[in-house]
């Protein structure tokens, strides 16, 4: 890997601490963005693939859990 990409996984690592992870569906959600990520393998997050928030339901096997900390959120 080049320097440069070594940088822009690295800024990426910085960014997903800020993120809540939401374990039942495998995803990162930004809490600025009110946008979902799913995680690789190597803990970045995929941003290729984003979802808004109001597109998630529990017919999308997110947890009663994960949903309250979206919904917390959003009351925000």
């Amino acid at each position: 890997m080049s320097r440069s990409t070594n940088a822009h996984i690295g800024h990426r690592n910085k960014e997903v601490e800020n993120y809540i992870e939401l374990e039942s569906i495998g995803h990162y959600l930004c809490p600025s963005r009110m946008e979902i990520y799913p995680i690789h393998t190597d803990g970045t997050a995929d941003y290729e693939n984003a979802l808004p928030v109001q597109d998630i339901e529990e017919a999308n096997g997110i947890s009663s859990e994960d949903l309250g900390k979206i919904e917390l959120l959003t009351l925000m």
